[in-house]
């Protein structure tokens, strides 16, 4: 009895995994008017703006720019041509 109940719950969970990964969405190509959101630790401050930089070569607008005590998180959209990340 435990045994077939046993094969059961693994049939059971077998499936419930298949069904868990069989949709999936696609990403987009970045475009210059995406928005990107960095994160960086607040001791590195100035690598939000590196990756900006390396996201946006000719230039980006800061949409909003929040920190606290450990992190900093910096809005930007791109002015010219983007690179996807």
């Amino acid at each position: 009895m435990i045994k077939s109940v046993y094969r059961v719950s693994l049939a059971a969970g077998a499936l419930l995994t298949l069904a868990g990964c069989s949709a999936f969405e696609g990403v987009p190509a970045a475009q210059p008017t995406d928005e990107y959101v960095l994160a960086c630790e607040k001791v590195e401050q100035p690598g939000c703006e590196t990756r900006a930089e390396q996201l946006c070569p000719e230039g980006y607008d800061t949409l909003s720019s929040e920190e606290d005590f450990a992190r900093k998180e910096l809005r930007v959209r791109c002015t010219g041509e983007a690179n996807p990340p």
